[in-house]
């Protein structure tokens, strides 16, 4: 039985994209007349008298001392647009590389394709003998249906957002590189299956009769399950390439994830294939587009977390000084 309808997971898709993109690029910068502005004294009645600053709006001219020409006062931002415009430049382009992948297939591309593609065909064939053909106990069910929710986005979401803190707390660019994109791997890949399923309609093993058939406006191709621990996993062991026993463990969990979506009858082996082929991919490409740049705009590093920049400021001219402050949240 469905637990969560199509629209709701949608939404809830939406409502952590805009959350990680508020949270992870936000960016506020406090002004010197917000936290220091002091003026040298100066007599009364004295042409200097008059000076003022800028308010923290940034709409009042300031004066220069001796009644020269008011310059105009310069705003002090409340946000950093540019990061965001970068995030969502760099989102956009991913999706669109993701979804013309198949325009840009190269020759030596054939050696996994040819071989996916055949088992993707096979498994189409005998989806339901294979289904029908398992036990298919209560206790395997059930137990199947626990285990599969380590591969929930849900649960890779929050295994990845812990990675990405502890990398930022710890300052280990590599802990913290394979959270923010482990994130945006399984986003990608949720927004793809999503799509997917709509497209196809498919029904899952306990609907029907276990018949599988495409275009009855179910949701079971592919697996979403499979494709979200893949992408994560072709994340991790292309971080962690160097480290063996991680390799292991993380394409361990994907493959029970995978196996147990079918034991468990929420789908079919061919449904699993295909989720675990694309997560995959789309794990090992974030990687490839953006190893090196932790913060996903193209720069080398993000700032630690909770840890603001402040620098010194002094305007000779108008003769005050003060702190400013950048804190990434």
């Amino acid at each position: 039985m469905r637990t969560v309808s199509q629209p709701l997971r949608v939404k809830g898709l939406l409502i952590w994209l805009s959350f990680s993109v508020a949270t992870s690029f936000g960016q506020v910068e406090v002004s010197s007349s917000d936290l220091v502005d002091q003026q040298t004294p100066k007599a009364p009645g004295s042409p200097g008298d008059s000076s003022t600053t800028a308010s923290p709006s940034g709409s009042a001219p300031q004066q220069l001392p001796g009644g020269g020409a008011p310059q105009p006062a310069q705003n002090s931002p409340i946000s950093s647009p540019s990061r965001f415009h970068d995030f969502v430049g760099t989102f956009l382009s991913d999706e669109k590389a993701i979804w013309t992948s198949p325009l840009h297939a190269k020759t030596t591309d054939l050696r996994w394709l040819l071989p996916l593609t055949g088992a993707t065909a096979a498994f189409l064939a005998t989806d339901t003998d294979i289904s029908n053909a398992l036990p298919n106990t209560e206790d395997q069910i059930n137990i199947s249906r626990d285990v599969s929710q380590i591969g929930s986005a849900y649960t890779l979401y929050g295994v990845s957002g812990a990675f990405y803190l502890i990398g930022r707390l710890k300052d280990n660019d590599r802990l913290r590189e394979t959270g923010w994109l482990g994130i945006m791997a399984i986003t990608h890949s949720q927004i793809v299956v999503e799509a997917l399923k709509l497209a196809t309609g498919r029904e899952r093993p306990d609907e029907s009769n276990g018949q599988g058939r495409f275009w009855k406006g179910k949701d079971s191709f592919p697996s979403g399950h499979a494709i979200s621990s893949w992408a994560f996993a072709g994340v991790v062991t292309k971080e962690y390439s160097d480290r063996k026993l991680i390799q292991i463990g993380a394409y361990s969990l994907a493959t029970i994830v995978s196996i147990s979506r079918v034991t468990g009858r929420r789908h079919f082996p061919s449904d699993v294939v295909v989720g675990s082929s694309m997560g995959f991919l789309i794990g090992r490409y974030m990687v490839r587009a953006h190893e090196g740049s932790a913060d996903f705009t193209g720069r080398s590093k993000l700032k630690t977390l909770f840890s603001p920049q402040a620098f010194p400021s002094f305007d000779g001219r108008s003769k005050t000084y003060g702190l400013t402050l950048n804190w990434s949240l």
